[in-house]
Order: structure tokens, then C-alpha cells, then sequence
């Protein structure tokens, strides 16, 4: 047999692996089996390629080395280690990289085998279904490495480099504050700011309705619009609309009744960015939050490869969806129309076995559309979070099989001398899959109406209304606009190139862009669960301020670099040409920041970081339980003013999980006193404790 070494992603992808290749058929490989945790490898610091590299100074900026070079991160050096000396042994014929299946994939094993100079033939093992089946699969179809693939993900984490060491510290530098840049990082943040713009800049305007009511023969009402012209019932001003209904009549007649039946097909599949969306919009998830369940039941064998911006699947995924569907049967909310759907045989192979809507091999990329697996869930043994995100993926799968969704729309106007009304209609003929994806829609039903009948006016309201400004951002609106910003491109060519690149960052990356922007504070979640929304901090309208002259804000600049390396993964464009005009892109944005005007002392950012003074200690009335000297308070804690002579080590952080202790609380717990407070542990669990001092540490009873 050929003596294969098998280096996965993660320890549970190489487990899951190694039990599908347990029950293959077509053994050829004796695999060992070797695991990364994540990147093993980082990229060298600026002052191990150059001494001079390590002063925070513009006049070495930007750094750009000359070969980029990576080494062993202090967390990963075990399983580095373990590699390392498997190849040593000259044991194998081959390596089977089992990254993931995407770009960072390609990168965690990859430079692992670079760095270790290894020669070895390598096969490429690419699964987004981790079951029995899935895996089984994946090794009928070794691939050969994935080269494209691989460049594009050097030179995104090159770029990244370069961007947050030269751009970040241009910035930084030439205000005296401490800012973060990225290409996606600024762009959302300034969208975020110029929505708030916006909407504190709205003029509410304001327009005004009539609405009448009107009473049939039969003594049946119903309400209808005040029509100005055609469709509009908007009208500039009260005094219009009275001139308007002094030209009406207490009696009149049907005029126009049109019917219409409105058809609608069950939705696409779900890829990670519209997985987000609904989850906020169903349970109020952050994109970081829906990410981490999905990639756990990814893991667990339940989904298929989530990091995906696809929404279609292959024929060859399609033909046995069927099977996928039969493992959502036991699930209660389901069942019945799993029931039926699996004895039609006409539905199932309409799905299955030809093409259509949802199934179509040229529109699939890197990967197929989120689904479930042929696993069943066990829902005891997931997380609530889990079980929701679960349901979510699976009822977009049993919708397929599902009749489309019909509702009948009537139009009905009315004539009164010289005035015309508009009243609409709206009911459910056949639910279809709205059964399993509620749309909440609201029925509205006008009595039964023919040409010509007789109709009375007997009641007449005006309303005036306003215009509203556009709402606030929330994780959905932001994930939509990221997306699909080519609307904020500059020109035609860069708004199709975004829109072939699928926007800004990739699917896989928007919750921690966009989460780590919320933990650098430019922007702030306001309120919590789908209520909630994004606001720009203080810190984060500066950070748009004054970056405003500069690329780093224009989606125009993000849309060429992401569209060319989109080029770059598919094998359209040379990678050594994105390079070059990447490190000039870099040359020309550092110089562009350096040139960032002073911030004034008064600024945000200023506090607590590197280029401001360092916040002065204040002295308490409080005094050291170990030594009896003053106690000092600073930003962090409460500490010995014998501290600095080294006399005294008494230290007590202010941050104590997640509660900021005041120096009134300090005092009550210093006199030997309790304070009760919600705590937020590492678990992400949060619960109420009674706080106290004991043997001068922290002490915490649960209640």
C-alpha cells in the first residue's frame, strides 16, 4: 500500500477523516493521521526581518521585506514537532493536505510543508460533507494541489501584513493616536458613520392621506385610498385634498376590479452571509455567533462546509438529497410534510434528478450551498444556538421540495363624482412553503365586489405623515450592504467587480471583521437580540474623519484588489502582477497617511494608547491591608504606593469578569463588605455573585 501522511486542519477534522476512510471500500493509502490547530506558522515580526524595523518612526514606513518569511508560533509547536519528525522518518510516498476546503485551508498545511522543505508528492483531500458518506467520496476524488488557491492566500495574508504594518502604524503615528486600518475595517466603519449621518441629518417632510369609508348594498364596508393621480395617494398638503373631495359625491360606483395571482417559488439555499442575515433577523445572532454554531455542526457532521457564498448545489449533490431529507423527518416541525414529500415520487425527482432553480453546476464556486447532511441530530446533544441554526439550514432544504407559495391580489376602484379611491386585497390561496418558512404575511380581505355595484361613502379621515430617514445599521443591513456595496462604487467596472468578488471580505471573514471593529469600539451594538443595532462610537467618527481624503474609505479601492484576487484563485490573473501592484498600492496608501493632520488632545482615541501621556495615578483615602501604606488607583486597579519602590506587590484589577469596580465598591470589599454583581465567566455564561476580599485576592460566592 502507498504510505500516505494525512495532516488535517484540526484534530476533529482528522478524527472524522479517519473514521470515513475506516469504512472505504477502495483501500490504497496506509494513512497516518497528524493534526494542526489552525495556523501552526506566523508571519516573522518587522524587527526579526530588520533591526531598524522595530522603531515606531515614519521615516522607516512602509516595510516591505523582500521575502516573506514565516515561523513556528509558541502555541503550535508541539503538533509542528509532530509533523516535523513524522517526515523525518523518510517513511511516506505522499501527503494528503486536509485543510479545509477554502483558501485558509490551502494556507495552514501548506506553509507547515514550505517551511519544512518537504518534497513529497501531495494530494489534495477536499470534503464539505464530513460524514461516513462524504469522506468516502472525497477520497474517490483526490485532487492535485490546489495552486491558485494557494496564491491567493499567501497574498491575501502578505497584504494583511503589510496593511496593518505599515498602514496601521502611518496612522498612528501621524495623528498620535492608536488606529487600526484595514481595507474591509475602514470601509464598514465609514458606512456605518455616514448612515448616522444621514439619519441625523434627515428632515422629516410632511404628506398627507385620505382614507374613506365605503359601505356596499348589501351593508358590507371596506376602506379605500383617496387617489391624487393613477396610484398615488400621497398629497402635499390638506388643503388639497379638500378641494379635491369637494368635487366628490356621497354616492358611487365600482369602476376597475383587478385580480391577480401572485406565484412564489420556495427561496434559494442558504449560503453563511444569507445564514446570518436570518439569524438575526428570526433570534437576534451576531454573525460571529451563527459562524461558530455552524462550523461546530459542520464538525459534528450535521451540515455541510458553512464558509460557503454559494446558494446552489451540484446534480451530483442533488441526486441524493433525498437521503439528506430523510434525516429531518423526526424532526416535529417537519415530519408531516417530510412524510408526504418522501412518497411523491414526481417531487423528489424533480429535485434530484434534473436540473432547475437550485440545483445548476455553472453556478457553483469553490463550494456548494449550505445544507444539511444525511446525519441525524441528536438535538439533546446540541447547544439551543446549534439546534435553532440547525433548523434553520434544514427547513431551506425541505422548501425545495415544497409546492410554491400563491396568494391572490385584488385591486378594486372606485368612483365618487370626481374622485377616484383605491382599496386592495390581499389572501393566501395555498400556503406551500410557507409552511415551513413563515413570512408572516398579513391578509386583508375586501368583500365580494363586481363591476358597476353600487358603493357610499360614509366616512372620511385625513392623517398626515412624515417621511423617515433610513434606519440604523443592524447585522443583517450591514451583511446585505457588504455584500452587495457595488451600489457605493464610483463607476460601472468596479460595481460589477465587487459584485463578481461577492463585495467586500469573504463570507468566511465578515463576523470577525466586523466583530473585531465593534471590540476596537468604532463602531457599538445598541440594544440587544434583533431589536438591536450598530451606532459609530466617538472613536469611530474620528477614525472616518480622518481618513476620509484618503483610498482606505472608497469600496472603489477595495473592489479592484478583491476582484483581482478573486481573478488570482480562478487562474485569471498572475499572481507576481497582483503582487507588485499590491506592494505599490501599499507605498501609495502609507504616504497618503502619513500625511494625516494631528489629532487634538481632546480626541477619543487619545486615551489609553501608546502616543498619549499615560493617565496619572490618583491617590485614595485607603490604606494597604499588607503593608499599611497609601493605596493608589489607577485606570486598571487599585494598587500600593510602595508599588514603585518594589516594597509592597499589593495589586486588585478594576476589571473583574466583566465588571468595572468603582472606587466606592473598592472601599466596601476593602472593609471587609460584599457587592452583588452580574458576572460575565469564561464560558460566556453570565450569573449574579456576591463579591468579596479574602487573603487579598478576589473571592466569589454564587447565589
Amino acid at each position: 500500500m502507498i504510505k500516505a501522511l494525512l495532516i488535517a486542519e484540526k484534530p476533529s477534522l482528522a478524527q472524522a477523516i479517519k473514521e470515513g476512510y475506516a469504512n472505504y471500500p477502495n483501500k490504497k493509502y496506509d494513512i497516518t493521521y497528524l493534526a494542526c490547530a489552525g495556523h501552526l506558522m506566523e508571519t516573522l515580526k518587522p524587527d526579526e526581518y530588520c533591526a531598524e524595523w522595530k522603531k515606531w518612526e515614519l521615516d522607516v514606513l512602509p516595510m516591505i521585506p523582500k521575502r516573506f518569511q514565516s515561523k513556528v508560533s509558541k502555541n503550535g509547536f508541539t503538533r509542528y514537532k509532530a509533523i516535523k519528525d513524522a517526515l523525518k522518518t523518510n517513511s511516506y510516498d505522499l501527503v494528503i493536505n486536509a485543510g479545509d476546503p477554502a483558501r485558509e485551508g490551502e494556507l495552514i498545511v501548506d506553509e507547515i510543508l514550505k517551511s519544512l522543505n518537504c518534497k513529497l508528492p501531495e494530494l489534495r483531500l477536499w470534503t464539505e460533507d464530513l460524514t461516513v458518506n462524504g469522506i468516502c467520496k472525497a477520497f474517490d476524488n483526490l485532487l492535485q494541489p490546489q495552486n491558485n488557491l494557494k496564491k491567493a492566500a499567501y497574498l491575501r495574508q502578505w497584504n494583511d501584513w503589510l496593511m496593518g504594518m505599515n498602514c496601521s502604524r502611518a496612522a498612528s503615528l501621524s495623528t498620535g493616536c492608536s488606529i487600526s486600518v484595514g481595507r474591509v475595517m475602514s470601509v464598514i466603519t465609514a458606512m456605518v458613520v455616514n448612515r448616522d449621518k444621514e439619519i441625523k441629518n434627515f428632515v422629516p417632510e410632511p404628506y398627507y392621506e385620505c382614507t374613506l369609508t365605503i359601505k356596499t348594498e348589501d351593508g358590507s364596508e371596506f376602506t379605500g385610498k383617496l387617489l391624487r393621480e393613477h396610484n398615488d395617494y400621497k398629497f402635499n398638503s390638506q388643503e388639497e385634498i379638500q378641494e379635491l373631495m369637494n368635487t366628490a359625491t356621497a354616492e358611487g360606483k365600482v369602476i376597475k376590479i383587478e385580480n391577480t395571482t401572485k406565484k412564489t417559488e420556495p427561496p434559494l439555499l442558504l449560503n453563511l452571509t444569507e445564514l446570518q442575515k436570518e439569524a438575526f433577523s428570526v433570534y437576534g445572532y451576531s454573525p460571529d455567533v451563527v459562524l461558530k454554531a455552524a462550523q461546530s455542526l459542520y464538525e459534528n457532521k450535521l451540515l455541510s462546509y458553512p464558509r460557503t457564498d454559494c446558494r446552489y448545489i451540484s446534480e451530483n449533490v442533488a441526486s441524493e438529497l433525498d437521503n439528506n431529507l430523510r434525516a429531518l423527518a423526526e424532526i416535529p416541525e417537519y415530519s408531516s410534510e417530510i412524510s408526504r414529500i418522501i412518497n411523491d415520487v414526481e417531487t423528489l425527482s424533480k429535485i434530484c434528478k434534473h436540473k432547475n432553480k437550485y440545483v445548476d453546476n455553472s453556478k457553483l464556486t469553490d463550494h456548494h450551498a449550505l445544507i444539511t447532511t444525511a446525519k441525524k441530530a441528536q438535538f439533546t446533544d446540541l447547544t439551543d444556538i446549534e439546534a435553532n441554526i440547525y433548523k434553520l439550514v434544514a427547513r431551506r432544504v425541505v422548501a425545495l421540495f415544497m409546492p410554491n407559495k400563491l396568494s391572490a391580489k385584488t385591486k378594486v376602484i372606485c368612483s365618487f363624482g370626481d374622485i377616484t379611491t383605491l382599496s386592495e386585497g390581499q389572501s393566501v390561496i395555498q400556503e406551500g412553503y410557507s409552511k415551513v418558512i413563515p413570512d408572516n404575511t398579513s391578509e386583508k380581505f375586501l368583500p365580494k365586489l363586481n363591476d358597476d355595484d353600487p358603493v357610499d361613502i360614509v366616512g372620511v379621515e385625513g392623517n398626515i405623515l412624515y417621511t423617515k430617514p433610513k434606519s440604523h445599521y443592524n447585522f443583517k443591513t450591514l451583511l446585505e450592504d457588504m455584500e452587495n456595496c457595488g451600489k457605493f462604487a464610483m463607476n460601472k467596472d468596479n460595481a460589477k467587480m465587487l459584485k463578481n468578488a461577492s463585495g467586500i471580505g469573504q463570507s468566511s471573514t465578515r463576523d470577525s471583521i466586523i466583530k473585531k471593529v465593534i471590540s476596537l469600539n468604532y463602531i457599538a451594538e445598541v440594544g440587544k437580540g434583533k431589536k438591536s443595532h450598530l451606532e459609530a462610537t466617538p472613536e469611530g467618527n474620528y477614525i472616518a474623519e480622518v481618513l476620509s481624503g484618503t483610498e482606505l474609505v472608497n469600496v472603489d479601492t477595495t473592489a479592484v484588489m478583491e476582484g483581482k484576487l478573486a481573478a488570482v484563485e480562478r487562474g485569471e490573473y498572475d499572481a507576481n502582477t497582483y503582487y507588485l501592484e499590491m506592494i505599490d498600492d501599499i507605498k501609495r496608501l502609507t504616504e497618503q497617511l502619513k500625511g494625516l493632520p494631528k489629532a487634538s488632545d481632546d480626541n477619543p482615541l487619545k486615551k489609553n494608547n501608546k502616543y498619549a501621556k499615560k493617565s496619572q495615578s490618583v491617590n485614595t483615602d485607603l490604606l494597604c491591608p499588607i503593608c499599611g501604606k497609601q493605596i493608589m488607583e489607577s485606570d486598571k486597579g487599585f494598587y500600593c504606593s510602595g508599588w514603585k519602590e518594589k516594597s509592597c506587590k499589593y495589586y486588585l484589577g478594576k476589571e473583574v469578569f466583566g465588571v468595572k469596580l468603582s472606587l466606592q465598591d473598592f472601599k466596601t470589599l476593602l472593609a471587609g463588605g460584599q457587592i452583588n454583581r452580574r458576572f460575565t465567566w469564561k464560558s460566556g455564561k453570565k450569573s449574579n455573585a456576591l463579591l468579596s476580599i479574602k487573603d487579598n485576592k478576589y473571592k466569589f460566592d454564587f447565589i
